[in-house]
């Protein structure tokens, strides 16, 4: 009995512990590389002895703490938790897979199944945000099988949550449960059917295979490093805090291996999937190991002041022969109609957050004399280009950015979106994302996209992505033939991310350069240092591209004139 009741004592303490750590990462800062490494460490070991401690002692503390199936159940969800944000922190998309392990294993074993029985909803609820956690995680592997599932039973718990307890707050979870379908709507933009009507999920994360060779870079080697990624377009589909732009500009800064397939039916974790023995800690090797990803930020609608408070703590960590890339989805926020004699900060920006004025905001008669707080400016970041730089503006006012002055001598892009687009995209941008993300993370979608190809059989998709790869390699011959093209560019392509950015840029503007429904010169985007046409507008690309538009029978939107 003593032997008994110390261990009941000992899984409590632990148990107390692992709260405490978890509460705990509330507290960490955000942003930086290393201080938070050492405390998830610890969260990391106190959760694999507590898992551990229960499983050998399992008897004992079902008889006497009535140790119930949910409570092992949000265990082993906070370890899921903590895999995925060890994933956020690192960008190393195993820890993404584990979590995957964990919150599936969860929902095999059923540790939630008995949440309604319950007398008070807490439980309830906690199934719930298990559920929504679990539906992030395989959007981010694009599990669609999973995903069906997962939003039909969580269909029937917010059903149950709202008969079973009569409460008012099920209109939160309906929400939750509209900007699901949504998103998995606009995710389906184009669908790739194989010969037996199944639907091909692509990868869409760089690989070695899919990483273009250098077109002629010079210049001290530089490495991308640092990511922020942030969304602020009001009508824009989003899911928890990730709109769709953000979610697909997320997965063109991943790498992952040649074997790496999130798209299977199963995933083998690096421990056993039932967890029965699940090592919820890093690995020497995983610890040995710098990842190859870059560290990112994703921000959703952050004020001015905390963006500015991030970019402040990623240039100032920034290594040596490094790059950060800014990328942001944002309503644009245009001049402000202030005095002639307005030199600086007078072509606007873009709006880093539409969220209502505080209550010492100035008043209805004065606003026309205020700029918006939040708007960020180009000369917002001129202190940050004491570093190299690489910015992408997705937004109707990213020509705001298109002349930095060049005070440091760092190198430095940017990439901006077209101040308008026609009619027909533009319609559909809330719903399906904006289309220069869309060529960015996956041009041969986004090719079919403003071709309004809705489906596509897989035979013809592999056909196109032949083609597509002769397209990055006459851009990479066209780039090391151009003398005229910056200093900046070629020292930014060094890096496989940039590199893969700037060539889908110009197999963009190429593109909308050929497409009959865009005539218009504001239609095309813009880069900052000019690039040649020489690159945007070359023959031996156009060529290729009218190739491309034949294959998918197209031709008649694409002008045939060279």
């Amino acid at each position: 009995m003593a032997n008994e009741s110390k261990i009941v004592e000992e899984f409590t303490a632990l148990l107390d512990k692992s709260k405490q750590l978890f509460n705990g990462m509330r507290e960490l800062p955000q942003f930086g590389h290393h201080h938070w490494q050492n405390y998830f460490a610890k969260t990391f070991d106190i959760y694999t002895k507590l898992w551990k401690f229960q499983q050998k002692h399992r008897q004992i503390l079902d008889k006497k703490l009535d140790l119930k199936r949910w409570q092992i159940g949000e265990i082993a969800s906070k370890i899921g938790q903590l895999y995925y944000h060890y994933y956020l922190r690192t960008s190393d998309v195993t820890y993404l897979m584990e979590s995957y392990s964990f919150y599936r294993a969860i929902s095999s074993r059923a540790y939630y199944s008995k949440a309604a029985k319950e007398e008070k909803p807490d439980i309830m609820i906690k199934k719930l945000r298990y559920y929504a956690r679990f539906i992030v995680v395989c959007l981010l592997l694009q599990k669609t099988d999973t995903l069906s599932n997962l939003v039909t039973e969580l269909t029937h718990c917010v059903d149950e949550y709202v008969e079973h307890y009569e409460v008012k707050e099920g209109g939160e979870w309906q929400i939750v449960l509209r900007e699901i379908h949504t998103f998995l709507n606009a995710d389906k933009l184009l669908q790739i059917t194989k010969d037996d009507r199944t639907i091909l999920v692509t990868e869409n994360r760089l690989k070695p295979q899919t990483t273009p060779i250098n077109g002629g870079s010079f210049g001290t080697k530089l490495k991308l490093t640092d990511v922020i990624i942030v969304g602020n377009c009001s009508k824009q589909v989003k899911f928890s805090e990730l709109t769709i732009d953000m979610y697909r500009m997320l997965q063109i800064v991943e790498y992952v291996s040649s074997k790496f397939d999130s798209t299977a039916n199963e995933i083998v974790p690096k421990n056993d999937p039932e967890f029965e023995e699940k090592e919820t800690s890093t690995t020497e090797e995983s610890k040995s190991t710098k990842p190859k990803n870059p560290h990112k930020y994703l921000l959703y609608r952050p004020t001015f002041f905390q963006l500015y408070a991030f970019l402040s703590s990623t240039f100032k960590e920034l290594p040596t022969n490094s790059v950060a890339l800014i990328y942001i989805s944002a309503d644009g926020s245009p001049k402000a109609n202030l005095s002639e004699h307005d030199g600086y900060y007078d072509v606007g920006g873009v709006s880093t957050t539409n969220k209502s004025p505080s209550a010492n905001s100035p008043s209805k008669n004065r606003s026309s004399q205020v700029r918006n707080i939040n708007c960020l400016h180009p000369e917002d970041l001129i202190p940050f280009s004491r570093k190299p730089m690489f910015i992408i503006i997705e937004s109707d006012n990213g020509q705001a950015f298109s002349n930095f002055p060049q005070l440091f001598g760092q190198p430095l892009v940017c990439l901006m979106s077209p101040s308008t687009v026609p009619t027909f995209i533009l319609e559909k941008s809330h719903l399906r994302g904006n289309f220069f993300t869309m060529f960015l993370h996956c041009p041969l979608m986004a090719f079919c996209h403003i071709c309004e190809i809705s489906e596509i059989q897989h035979a013809l998709w592999e056909r196109c992505q032949t083609l597509l790869d002769n397209i990055w390699q006459v851009i990479a011959t066209n780039i090391a033939n151009c003398p005229t093209l910056g200093f900046p560019f070629r020292q930014l392509m060094q890096d496989e991310f940039l590199r893969l950015l700037i060539y889908r840029y110009i197999f963009c503007y190429c593109t909308l350069s050929l497409h009959k429904l865009f005539k218009n010169a504001n239609y095309y985007p813009i880069c900052f240092p000019k690039m040649s046409t020489k690159l945007t507008e070359a023959t031996n690309l156009k060529l290729l591209i009218l190739q491309l538009a034949k294959i998918v029978n197209v031709g008649h939107v694409i002008y045939q004139e060279t």
